[in-house]
């Protein structure tokens, strides 16, 4: 049902492909295809809080910090 699709949303770049803009590309692809497919989703996005780089990916695509969770994993829950 397009009006209710909700999904999460990650994507992981090895380190020798760091800094040459593979993370925003395959992070703004992806979300892009998302909303082609399902206009009114509601995606949802984890990044580890100690990775700044994946956080301003993730913020300069529009998502925006929801929460921190303390547990487990220690990630930066986003929402779009």
């Amino acid at each position: 049902d397009n009006d209710n699709f909700r999904c999460g949303f990650f994507y992981q770049i090895i380190r020798e492909y760091w800094n040459n803009g593979y993370g925003f590309e395959t992070a703004n692809a992806l979300l892009n295809y998302i909303f082609e497919k399902h206009p009114h989703a509601v995606v949802i996005a984890d990044a580890v809080v100690n990775n700044p780089a994946s956080i301003k990916i993730l913020t300069k695509i529009g998502f925006s910090q929801t929460c921190i969770e303390e547990k487990g994993f220690k990630n930066n829950g986003m929402e779009l």
